[in-house]
């Protein structure tokens, strides 16, 4: 009979503390704090350099070519297993 009681408390005391449930909590406490670390984290990284970022896409270009290369006259095709 008590424990029914306090938990009865218990829950109206939850209740009054965190109106919004635990979505109101992530809402109001945890969003703001992953935000600033987030931004934190960002400030951390310097952006990549123009001559870094010129510098990498020949080599992209390249691996793109090179996977997308025709068959040459002599290859025939292997049969599907």
């Amino acid at each position: 009979g008590v424990l029914v009681f306090l938990l009865g408390r218990l829950f109206h005391a939850v209740v009054m503390a965190f109106p919004k449930g635990l979505a109101g909590l992530y809402d109001s406490h945890l969003k703001p704090r992953l935000a600033r670390r987030k931004a934190r984290r960002s400030a951390e990284i310097p952006p990549p350099s123009p001559e870094t970022a010129v510098a990498a896409v020949p080599v992209a270009v390249a691996a793109r070519e090179a996977d997308t290369q025709p068959l040459s006259a002599d290859a025939t095709p292997r049969p599907a297993h």
